[in-house]
């Protein structure tokens, strides 16, 4: 079972046990890291990765349950995601304004 479709009310790790965060990074890394690698180069997306996941720990308290614990960690690699281009962006625009103030 690929584990989209779990019905998790809570998050593993909710009473804190280390153990279970790591079931279900297990669980979700792969997938997680695959969905980065189309966005991003390989390097970039296990950083994003570990990112993701490091989210989604300081993040739990959020998590209501109205997803699967699945779509709520994808969301935030989705989030993750647009950050990372508008970094691009802002680093484009960035050379950009310099390039024509040295002209």
């Amino acid at each position: 079972m690929s584990g989209a479709h779990d019905k998790s009310t809570g998050y593993p790790d909710e009473q804190g046990d280390k153990q279970s965060f790591e079931i279900t990074y297990n669980q979700y890394r792969e997938r997680i890291h695959k969905y980065l690698s189309l966005k991003v180069n390989s390097g970039s997306a296990e950083d994003l990765t570990q990112q993701v996941f490091l989210k989604a720990l300081e993040k739990i308290h959020t998590f209501k349950g109205n997803s699967s614990l699945f779509t709520w960690i994808f969301k935030i690699a989705q989030n993750i995601v647009k950050n990372e281009y508008r970094g691009f962006y802002f680093i484009a625009l960035f050379c950009r304004l310099h390039l024509v103030r040295d002209l």
